[in-house]
């Protein structure tokens, strides 16, 4: 079996698992007499009004944001904001693709290339398993060239970060939560949706309610560092 058939058999596994997981979802909220959403109610008043009858009272209370966050003291969390603290306002491009998405290698290398090139200051969020192994892959010659301006760190109190005077902009995979964060921060997106309901998210907040710009032709495999 090549890799492409790996890759495709464990897509399948993954979608059928959420479908599981989702159909368990719609069965439990049916049975339940509120249902709460994290979702906002002047954005998504019309898929308020779409919910069926036997769904008892469905509310939105977004945006829930993690207020626990803003009460972290960490060295990492110093460590970013410090740096954060000496760029210009709106100065900043944030970068980050959640906690589960993965990106192959060669990709990681062009997305690099492409932040290096395009001469912004950039806080980006690199996890130490981004491209499903253990380690960057990022080369020393390329954090050495670009440490002053580039500010690579493995996690983020992204709260603070998209609060932050500095960040004039949001490049992000779409979680849901992430979304609802740079909304609610007034941070621009620029959308680069990696699996499931993040396509979605993307085309509604850019489309519908014009919340920044979409990455062109992001379904290629490779996204090449001159992208437009």
């Amino acid at each position: 079996m090549d890799e492409n058939e790996d890759e495709k058999n464990a897509a399948e596994v993954h979608v059928s698992n959420m479908r599981i997981k989702k159909y368990e979802e719609y069965r439990d909220s049916s049975e339940s007499d509120w249902i709460l959403g994290n979702f906002i109610r002047e954005l998504e008043a019309s898929a308020l009004s779409e919910i069926p009858p036997h769904f008892k009272h469905p509310t939105m209370v977004g945006p829930i944001l993690p207020v626990n966050v803003l009460q972290r003291t960490s060295t990492k969390e110093d460590t970013c904001l410090h740096w954060l603290n000496a760029q210009k306002p709106k100065s900043v491009l944030y970068v980050s693709l959640g906690s589960v998405a993965t990106v192959k290698k060669d990709q990681l290398q062009e997305l690099a290339l492409g932040l290096g090139a395009a001469g912004l200051a950039t806080l980006w969020v690199v996890r130490e398993d981004l491209t499903g192994e253990k380690g960057t892959s990022l080369s020393e010659g390329f954090l050495q060239r670009t440490q002053e301006r580039i500010r690579i760190v493995s996690w983020s109190p992204q709260l603070l970060v998209l609060s932050h005077g500095a960040v004039g902009g949001f490049l992000t995979h779409c979680g849901w939560n992430s979304i609802i964060e740079a909304l609610s921060m007034g941070v621009p997106l620029l959308a680069w949706p990696q699996l499931g309901d993040q396509y979605m998210n993307a085309e509604v907040s850019v489309t519908k309610w014009g919340a920044g710009l979409k990455l062109n032709n992001f379904e290629k495999k490779l996204v090449r560092r001159k992208h437009n």
